[in-house]
């Protein structure tokens, strides 16, 4: 937080990241001057805001501090009672690609990763091109799939959806809202105890 860490210095921050070896290093950039205030950045105020011990997952982003696409865990920090700083633990985009490339093989069928305002997170074979962090609806008019996913978006705004398609998706999808989570599993031709189960996985 701006000079409570040290007064008389309004950035004040320690931040790591791993470097091409896999070896920690530090990252100077958000005490730059270049930099904006991090205690300002959306990422930063979920943690401000999250409830004391719990981790808050803000929207997926990516910024100057680096070139990919993640979001993070963050939870505040406190110091006799206070509001001190925040923690953060980033987690790329990719590591979604790796989750859904297992779970289309167990299913049989094409998974994507959404934002509840209809943000991509993951890539997609069957939508060519860089799609990670446009939206859903930009991609309408030229995939079923798409299609459907933005229906159940606008159906249910206050989610983030995992969505699947088995081929076509013939029906309006189903939304299984997760217990204590922002996310949902939206549904278009599995049971509903089927998307139960992908669910606790």
């Amino acid at each position: 937080m701006a000079k409570i860490r040290t007064p008389d210095h309004k950035k004040h921050s320690t931040f790591y990241h791993r470097d091409t070896s896999g070896k920690l290093v530090v990252s100077t950039y958000w005490n730059s001057d270049a930099a904006p205030n991090y205690y300002e950045q959306p990422w930063h105020e979920a943690g401000q805001n999250a409830p004391k011990g719990q981790c808050a997952w803000p929207a997926a982003y990516q910024d100057a501090a680096s070139p990919q696409p993640r979001t993070n865990c963050a939870m505040g920090i406190y110091k006799d009672g206070a509001l001190f700083g925040v923690s953060t633990i980033d987690v790329t985009l990719g590591v979604f690609n790796v989750l859904i490339q297992d779970k289309q093989k167990e299913v049989q069928g094409q998974i994507m990763i959404v934002e509840r305002d209809g943000r991509i997170l993951t890539n997609q074979e069957t939508i060519p091109g860089k799609i990670v962090l446009k939206n859903i609806a930009d991609f309408s008019n030229q995939s079923l799939f798409a299609k459907q996913i933005q229906k159940a978006c606008a159906a249910s705004p206050a989610a983030t959806f995992i969505s699947r398609h088995i081929k076509t998706c013939s029906r309006r999808p189903d939304v299984f809202p997760q217990s204590r989570t922002r996310h949902a599993l939206v549904d278009c031709d599995r049971p509903a105890h089927f998307v139960a189960d992908l669910a606790q996985q």
